[in-house]
């Protein structure tokens, strides 16, 4: 997550501290809706003490979210998709993602439409020659990760409790 975040740091932030609230990933989401971005292709990355948190908003009858189903001999349950409140046609939806290398106090939101991978040296079949009694190969690729508008078309909630 290092690359990401520190590609993303310094965009859209929202920096209030405090519990992880609708509110905030719906200011989080409201900003890249600003921004010009219409993806449904979202990602709520967080790690699993935040996970936890928002798992919670469940509760609050006015958001509208997506519970893992459950039978009747398990109890609890989590959230796998955040819907914001905006008024938009087809909704504006983020799907979670639990990250444990994420920092515990942030919540990212990305727009997977604008991340890519780019591959700087094709997929390369090296052989090394008879080893006893097989052949040993090597296969190489280089790639990278690209992410497109890092400051405007993803968003960031820092300073949150842990």
């Amino acid at each position: 997550m290092g690359g990401v975040l520190n590609l993303c740091a310094g965009g859209l932030e929202e920096n209030t501290g405090g519990q992880v609230s609708p509110d905030i990933i719906d200011n989080m989401m409201t900003a890249l809706y600003s921004n010009g971005v219409m993806s449904n292709n979202l990602l709520l990355v967080m790690n699993e003490n935040q996970s936890r948190r928002i798992s919670k908003f469940n509760q609050i009858p006015q958001h509208t979210s997506t519970v893992a189903a459950r039978d009747d001999r398990t109890a609890g349950g989590y959230l796998t998709n955040f819907e914001s409140s905006l008024p938009v046609t087809g909704g504006f939806q983020a799907n979670v993602w639990v990250d444990l290398n994420m920092p515990r106090d942030q919540v990212m939101l990305l727009n997977m439409d604008m991340i890519s991978m780019r591959f700087l040296r094709p997929l390369q079949d090296i052989p090394y020659g008879q080893m006893s009694d097989g052949i040993k190969r090597s296969v190489l690729a280089e790639a990278t990760l690209e992410v497109q508008q890092a400051k405007t078309g993803h968003a960031i909630a820092k300073g949150l409790d842990i």
